[in-house]
């Protein structure tokens, strides 16, 4: 079994300290083909384009507080969007995000309930 390995600077939390992260390791996993995880996908992005309707969405608390944190590390938000916002611009298009694989639409489900970026 291969280790894994993950390591973040100490600057970041000397910048952030309220910054907190979680992983999860998975092995093994069997993904591909998993159809009930579209309409999981499709009826998040509807609840984000309600929790959006008449927002600004840089103003939004959680898409802000990324706005934040990417200003303090030097960069510009309107050019390097953090992905939550990226993909909840996309969603309120209208438009769907694709469904790439079961443990990338899990993601995304992931950062649409709980509006963070969740990369996979």
């Amino acid at each position: 079994m291969q280790e894994f390995e993950y390591s973040i600077d100490r600057a970041v939390f000397a910048v952030h300290p309220g910054y907190c992260r979680g992983v999860i390791v998975v092995r093994d996993a069997e993904n591909s083909g998993a159809p009930r995880l579209q309409a999981l996908l499709r009826a998040e992005e509807d609840r984000v384009r309600e929790r959006l309707h008449g927002f600004n969405i840089a103003g939004h608390p959680a898409i802000a507080a990324w706005r934040d944190a990417y200003r303090r590390f030097g960069a510009k938000p309107s050019e390097h969007r953090a992905s939550i916002e990226a993909m909840a611009r996309r969603v309120i298009k209208p438009d769907t995000l694709p469904t790439i694989n079961p443990l990338v639409d899990i993601g995304n489900i992931v950062s649409l309930r709980h509006m963070l970026p969740a990369g996979v």
